[in-house]
């Protein structure tokens, strides 16, 4: 359980630093790390996302933990609601990225990843 904690922790840190470096320097983009996507905080908190993006502001959602469940194709009719904001997000030019351990650790294959969400790379120093 400790692992898995860290796991999450370093991949959330990970993505935070590349999205940063990888997004225009002259706006702040939002960054929300859902670890589920089946509580009201987590659908409140995409919704924000929205917004933000409405409003002109980069948007990156990681999905780690729990939460790779809602990028899965065979998941379907459970994250019926959540696929459906994600794919809007994307289409409006939001991020969507997602932890490859914790795809592995739910077995969430790649060929089952909804259009459009990334695999963060994995870089070993």
């Amino acid at each position: 359980m400790k692992l898995t904690k860290f796991l999450v922790a370093a991949c959330a840190l990970y993505v935070l630093l590349c999205a940063q470096t990888g997004l225009a320097a002259d706006k702040k983009f939002l960054l929300v790390n859902l670890t589920s996507y089946t509580t009201e905080e987590s659908r409140k908190a995409v919704d924000y996302a929205k917004g933000e993006l409405e409003q002109g502001r980069p948007v990156v959602i990681f999905l780690n933990d729990r939460g790779v469940l809602a990028a899965s194709k065979a998941n379907a009719e459970t994250y019926k609601e959540q696929q459906k904001n994600l794919i809007d997000l994307m289409k409006r030019g939001g991020t969507v990225l997602i932890c490859p351990d914790c795809m592995k650790l739910y077995g969430i294959e790649p060929s089952s990843l909804l259009a459009g969400v990334q695999i963060t790379e994995r870089h070993h120093h």
